[in-house]
């Protein structure tokens, strides 16, 4: 008695004093230190305790955005409580760049790459956040548009003539497709798959063939780095007599 109280702002560890005055100058007092008792005479009594102040764990109470795509580098605000000491942010198990904490109750930070539906926790000193739906983000997959076919697809048919037989050699060639990240090309015929071209090799290929008029369909498409391929583009085929360009 008196009874005084001090609410401090922020955790930490802290130097209390506490002193106790006998103006009687005869009498034994107490002083109370935590759980500890102990008796002091004389005309004044000074204790000295380091106490350490804890600060409750932080809560995520909402996301904003709570959704974004697979290859993550989009911002999202988390509001909730207890973010001034936080140390790090997770996105499932994985750790979020740019961590900003605005306040007590908000932090802003940019999100890691990931798939389907986790967790977001905030991790201070004093605890991690608690999983709830609150702080459930949800990566949507990325969807990759298909690459542009090639252009100009055409065919030529040589005649080669030799002394017992006549050999028919299909040519085609054709020009790269528009879209930068295309990495090889599918050649068919009749709908069925039958050479493969890498886009950093000469744009054409050869086959032989039964006769200069040949019935086969001959189709090629674009394939790009995520093996998304384009749409087929059907080969215009001519003989070697209607062709007038060169080689």
């Amino acid at each position: 008695t008196p009874l005084i109280a001090h609410t401090y702002a922020n955790a930490g560890n802290y130097i209390v004093s506490l002193i106790v005055t006998n103006t009687a100058g005869t009498s034994l007092f107490q002083i109370f230190t935590g759980q500890t008792v102990r008796n002091n005479g004389g005309l004044n009594a000074l204790d000295v305790q380091t106490i350490k102040i804890l600060l409750p764990p932080p809560v995520i109470t909402n996301l904003n955005p709570n959704f974004g795509f697979a290859n993550g580098g989009n911002q999202v605000t988390i509001t909730g409580l207890n973010f001034t000491s936080a140390t790090a942010v997770l996105f499932g198990s994985t750790q979020a760049t740019n961590v900003t904490i605005i306040s007590d109750t908000t932090i802003v930070a940019t999100v890691p790459p990931g798939t389907g539906l986790i967790n977001v926790t905030v991790i201070t000193p004093f605890g991690t956040t608690a999983l709830t739906p609150a702080d459930q983000y949800t990566y949507i997959p990325v969807i990759n548009p298909a690459p542009l076919p090639p252009t100009h697809f055409r065919g030529v048919i040589k005649e080669n003539e030799f002394l017992t037989q006549t050999e028919y050699v299909l040519k085609l060639k054709w020009k790269a497709s528009p879209t930068a990240n295309v990495v090889l090309y599918r050649i068919y015929k009749n709908g069925k798959l039958i050479k493969e071209i890498s886009a950093k090799s000469h744009l054409r290929v050869a086959f032989h063939v039964h006769s200069e008029n040949t019935h086969k369909v001959y189709e090629i498409s674009a394939v790009d780095v995520n093996n998304v391929e384009s749409t087929r583009v059907k080969a215009e085929i001519m003989s070697d007599e209607q062709d007038s360009s060169s080689d």
